[in-house]
């Protein structure tokens, strides 16, 4: 390559981001008072960017900013169910969204639109049942780890502990696959997790920039774009052998899992590369959301003794009606009977969503319900 080519591609990152930072502010398309953000504002508090968006949301008159470039922000209730539900059709996830998120996820049902999305989603459903969510209710590693922790006195790391055992359950429940991580007995799991880890950040990182950087970067080869790579031909292996796994029980008759459903799902004929992606898909779904709302739950909590004692109380009456023994795996009935722990989960992802940030793109031109 020429060092003159290699020195176009070095300026060029710096002379699109001069034309944006010296770019006039965008005005909203209504006039109402809805906060308008430069992209110099961007650039200035791209490090605490939900704090920063959040700021401009509470000050704004409707709960909506406007960015540069095209890009409107909104937390109002109303703009969220005209966009999530009333108009769904008109604001799929749109090409940059997928692009982003391709190497990770490629046609998985979170970086899907359209038909291909309502199929694995119709498929999906048909296994997140009854019976499926009371598999989930039989752990063998978290409550020993918890129980140690207390009688002995010793800090515990949460957040890590939640982390590892969300990742043990969704594999479960996804496609029967127990990693042991929770548990540390398992170095393949191990691997598997610290790659799909990784995958995820530089995954991520790639919103926090402007297209054309990570791109390059990736025709490149070059820092993060280069670990996630490597990263994903260790999550792509893992994904692989699971689903060659799960079609040898299919062949002998077996398989109850979510992603067994999918191969039984003649009608899709899902090739063996869109089931690496769902499972792929799935374990960034259980994992990140799961582990999250948990952490934040426990937080909460530990600040808040009457709560605290509240969810004890609730807990030990609905335990003592059902006649259950201390130790023993909680009953997806009494669950359903403990109301004051339901509410106080809710108000914790209200507070502090796990999916902090949902983008969509509008494909048609549209007025949101407060008139912007």
């Amino acid at each position: 390559v020429s060092p003159i080519f290699l020195l176009l591609i070095l300026l060029l990152p710096i002379f699109f981001s001069t034309i944006l930072l010296f770019q006039k502010p965008r005005k909203p398309p209504i006039n109402g008072g809805s906060t308008t953000v430069t992209f110099k504002d961007l650039i200035k508090n791209g490090h605490r960017f939900l704090d920063w968006t959040t700021e401009l949301l509470l000050s704004s008159p409707t709960h909506t900013i406007y960015t540069i470039p095209s890009t409107n922000i909104t937390s109002n209730p109303y703009n969220i169910q005209h966009i999530l539900k009333t108009h769904f059709p008109n604001y799929p996830k749109g090409p940059s969204t997928i692009s982003a998120l391709h190497d990770l996820l490629a046609d998985g049902i979170f970086n899907a639109d359209g038909d291909h999305w309502i199929l694995q989603c119709k498929t999906a459903s048909y296994h997140f049942n009854t019976n499926s969510i009371s598999s989930c209710l039989t752990t063998t590693h978290l409550l020993p780890i918890l129980s140690s922790a207390a009688v002995s006195g010793h800090a515990l790391d949460l957040q890590d502990t939640l982390e590892r055992f969300s990742f043990d359950n969704v594999c479960k429940l996804a496609f029967n696959v127990d990693p042991s991580l929770l548990a540390g007995d398992s170095v393949y799991g191990a691997r598997f997790a610290r790659a799909f880890e990784t995958a995820v950040a530089v995954s991520v990182s790639r919103f926090a920039q402007p297209q054309f950087v990570w791109r390059l970067r990736r025709l490149l080869n070059l820092g993060d774009e280069r670990k996630l790579k490597e990263a994903m031909k260790t999550v792509n292996e893992f994904a692989t052998r699971v689903v060659e796994e799960r079609m040898m029980k299919r062949k002998a008759g077996g398989g109850d899992d979510l992603l067994s459903k999918f191969i039984q799902d003649e009608n899709a004929n899902n090739s063996d590369q869109l089931l690496c992606d769902i499972i792929i898909s799935f374990v960034l779904a259980g994992r990140d959301t799961t582990f999250s709302a948990l952490t934040w739950f426990f937080w909460v909590v530990s600040s808040r003794p009457e709560i605290r004692q509240a969810i004890r109380d609730e807990v030990s009456s609905v335990r003592a009606m059902h006649g259950s023994e201390p130790g023993q795996a909680f009953k997806l009935e009494e669950l359903r009977e403990m109301e004051y722990l339901h509410t106080a989960l809710l108000e914790t992802l209200r507070l502090y969503s796990p999916v902090a940030l949902n983008p969509r793109a509008c494909m048609e031109d549209d007025t949101l319900p407060d008139g912007k």
